[in-house]
């Protein structure tokens, strides 16, 4: 199988976006608990602040709808600049960073990793391949000027992506966080 030339460096860019994303939290992962409880809602489903205990099956739809949602706004947003995709790909590697190192602070790194590991592995491919379908979006739609055959048919192709190579991956990941991290973890 052979890649192209800007797959491979839209690839590279979104890799580098992504370590700088978790760079940038391991720096400043102080607040980063508060922002993951936040964007994830950890303490719970409810909006009175109460702990509310989710089953495994729902935990699943939930991880898998919103990171299906998100990528898939990555990749059908990605010709306004690329601005969402690059956005979302730093802000995960930024929590991604935070976490790792304020649980590992906690509960060691080895805990920390089977928390992110099993799942990640096809987690953050998705996200990634989202990103450079979107910055490939973007750089096709600054090239032909939001205009033309050429932008419909690239960007039905990659929604298209989404169904058949994102969300697979998603949806074993999903799978991984909610059943197989969980009992790893004891959660």
């Amino acid at each position: 199988m052979s890649i192209d030339r800007e797959t491979l460096f839209f690839t590279l860019i979104s890799i580098t976006i992504f370590s700088v994303g978790i760079l940038l939290g391991i720096q400043h992962s102080q607040n980063i608990m508060d922002i993951a409880k936040m964007v994830y809602n950890i303490n719970g489903i409810g909006g009175n602040g109460s702990s509310v205990e989710i089953n495994k099956l729902s935990m699943f739809l939930l991880i898998f709808s919103r990171n299906t949602l998100v990528t898939a706004l990555n990749v059908s947003l990605g010709p306004i600049f690329g601005l969402f995709p690059v956005f979302t790909l730093l802000f995960n590697g930024y929590l991604i960073g935070g976490i790792l190192t304020e649980v590992s602070a906690s509960y060691g790194l080895m805990y920390t990793l089977m928390g992110i590991v099993p799942h990640g592995i096809f987690e953050i491919p998705a996200f990634i391949y989202s990103t450079v379908l979107g910055l490939k979006l973007a750089r096709l739609a600054v090239k032909t000027s939001f205009k033309g055959e050429q932008l419909s048919e690239t960007y039905i192709n990659y929604l298209w992506r989404i169904v058949k190579v994102i969300m697979p991956l998603l949806f074993i990941a999903a799978l991984v966080e909610a059943y197989v991290t969980t009992a790893l973890l004891n959660i």
